[in-house]
């Protein structure tokens, strides 16, 4: 029975023609037209043979796949089967008990309330999330979810693995890397951009932990900050790093590093200033502070000239036990030697006795290839005398079985060298002005 409604340009007419064998019965698959026979509904079909329209108890049309005819066809008996799908009951969903669609569906006006999809889909346009609770969860069990809320933006939360995140760039030789970009502009209007300025966040990335009264709260943090007017072609910035929710350290516009400083320039800092370069005449290292003239704890002065210092050496307890300082001409490294820092002095001890147990000896080192020979002591053979010259123990070995070398400040001798030479004097003297 074909369909005869008010929008017949809402139809799907579909004609199927097949040519007979003799005593054929049953029609199915593609006719001449090259389309396999369906139908949703045996009332929508219509079935013709050499143009006379068979009445119902002439076929049968149950399967939805085939027509099987009542008395068999003769050979070369044209046979015409005419589908009409219109409205399809097993494709409609019921607003109140939901349902499947079986094949493709377009959803033009957008989609509203909890929806599940299996299977692929496709986005030819935008997709809006419109509600401050709206989420998308992946896996069987629902374990991530994409949501958005108010507060915190859209948010990628699960559970163990199901948290990591990974930009991969696979099936390809170009030099294509994964690229993750933070990008911002000062236009307020979607769409269209404008020029950031000086003190302006360009972008961070926040490390966030769970406390005792169950807040969020900001275990560290990366974030760029401009600090300048930009140019044609750059935006000069500052990175920070913070720990515990305060800035620790920050890489500067220049490449200098500020660490425990919020500065934004090279000078004026309020704490440590590292900077590292490397000089590509000498292949080499630099590490400087632009400081000088130190004249308490914390008291700087900024400058290029006089003494300026570059490396303070602190103990456990943060007391000064030591610096490296340099002129225009000269680097010293000083150890601490304040005497309000000393007791229990003595001047009165026999250096002559044990320096004369000191095995000074010439070698060379196992390492060097030239085989140069230097003057020098075997660490273990000193430790007995001068202990606090020596570092690391005799035959000690690292956990891989290598060698963990001793080492000696040869510096701490100086002072058994000057009272012996002392004692030597005094017995020179007493030789002297006993003759």
């Amino acid at each position: 029975m074909a369909y005869i409604g008010v929008s017949p340009s809402n139809g799907v007419r579909r004609v199927h023609t097949y040519t007979a064998t003799a005593s054929q019965t049953t029609f199915s698959g593609a006719g001449a037209e090259g389309t396999s026979l369906s139908y949703k509904d045996s009332n929508f079909v219509d079935v013709y043979q050499n143009g006379i329209k068979l009445g119902d108890a002439d076929y049968t049309s149950t399967s939805g796949t085939s027509i099987v005819l009542a008395q068999g066809a003769s050979v070369n008996d044209l046979v015409v089967v005419v589908v009409f799908d219109v409205f399809s009951v097993a494709d409609t969903v019921s607003k109140a008990d939901g349902g499947t669609f079986d094949g493709a569906v377009t959803l033009a006006g957008g989609v509203s309330g909890n929806t599940t999809f299996s299977g692929d889909i496709g986005v030819g346009d935008d997709v809006n999330l419109t509600s401050d609770s709206s989420q998308i969860t992946f896996g069987a069990d629902s374990e991530v979810i994409l949501a958005h809320t108010a507060d915190t933006g859209l948010t990628l939360q699960g559970s163990g693995l199901n948290t990591n995140f990974s930009l991969l760039a696979f099936h390809t030789t170009d030099g294509t890397v994964p690229d993750l970009r933070l990008g911002k502009s000062s236009s307020n209007t979607v769409g269209t951009f404008a020029e950031t300025a000086n003190g302006e966040s360009l972008g961070q990335i926040r490390f966030t932990g769970q406390d005792s009264n169950d807040a969020i709260r900001s275990g560290g943090a990366i974030a760029v900050d401009q600090t300048a007017s930009s140019t044609g072609s750059t935006v000069p910035s500052a990175m920070k790093f913070s720990t515990t929710g305060s800035e620790a350290m920050r890489i500067l516009s220049d490449g200098d590093i500020a660490i425990n400083a919020t500065t934004t320039s090279t000078s004026g800092f309020s704490a440590a200033h590292l900077r590292i370069d490397t000089d590509s005449s000498k292949n080499s290292m630099i590490v400087s502070s632009q400081r000088q003239n130190q004249v308490a704890y914390g008291v700087h002065a900024d400058g290029s000239s006089g003494t300026r210092y570059a490396l303070y050496i602190l103990n456990g307890a943060g007391g000064e036990v030591g610096k490296i300082y340099y002129t225009s001409s000269a680097t010293t490294y000083a150890t601490t030697s304040d005497y309000r820092l000393k007791e229990n002095i003595s001047y009165d001890f026999d250096a002559t006795t044990r320096l004369k147990q000191l095995k000074p000896c010439r070698f060379n080192f196992t390492t060097d290839e030239d085989n140069n020979v230097v003057d020098g002591f075997l660490a273990h053979e000193v430790s007995s005398i001068v202990p606090e010259a020596i570092l690391g123990e005799k035959d000690a070995t690292k956990e891989d079985g290598s060698i963990a070398p001793q080492s000696i400040d040869q510096a701490k001798l100086v002072p058994l060298l000057v009272k012996t030479i002392q004692e030597l004097e005094a017995r020179i003297t007493a030789l002297e002005n006993a003759e």
